[in-house]
């Protein structure tokens, strides 16, 4: 009777696993190189290749909508969301000459996707994560290693 209770509890668990990742593969498809995703109550906001989307998972088909794209030579890496604004990190990346020239943080108004994008900090380190807590920028960039 135990093994039989179990085996209907995984069942079920693997059932709903399964049925939520197909919906999250619905989502996402047709995106290119999408590698990070976060919600903001009912909307998604996933960082592509070379752009941001945003999609209303309250549509009965939901699509995804393409809202920012970085100025040439910048590569979005990460990006973080307090109320209403989203907080990115871009790479400045010279692909000729294959080398990075640092990064900066920027912020969007997702209530005016019109209004210019604001830079709020510029380095010329890579910046390799980013958080918000409290109303403040939480940062960690690569620093080449001291050879001494």
């Amino acid at each position: 009777m135990k093994k039989k209770l179990l085996f209907t509890i995984f069942s079920v668990a693997f059932f709903l696993n399964s049925s939520a990742q197909q919906e999250a593969l619905n989502y996402l498809s047709g995106l290119v190189e999408p590698s990070a995703i976060i919600n903001q109550g009912t909307m998604l906001y996933v960082q592509g290749y070379g752009n941001l989307y945003q999609i209303d998972t309250t549509s009965p088909t939901p699509t995804a909508t393409s809202i920012y794209s970085p100025a040439a030579n910048f590569y979005m890496t990460n990006l973080t969301i307090s109320g209403s604004i989203m907080y990115i990190s871009e790479e400045n990346y010279d692909e000729v000459a294959d080398v990075s020239l640092g990064s900066r943080i920027i912020s969007l108004d997702l209530n005016n996707l019109s209004a210019p994008v604001n830079v709020i900090f510029s380095t010329t380190q890579y910046v390799s994560s980013l958080a918000i807590k409290d109303g403040i920028i939480y940062f960690s960039s690569e620093t080449e290693p001291d050879i001494n």
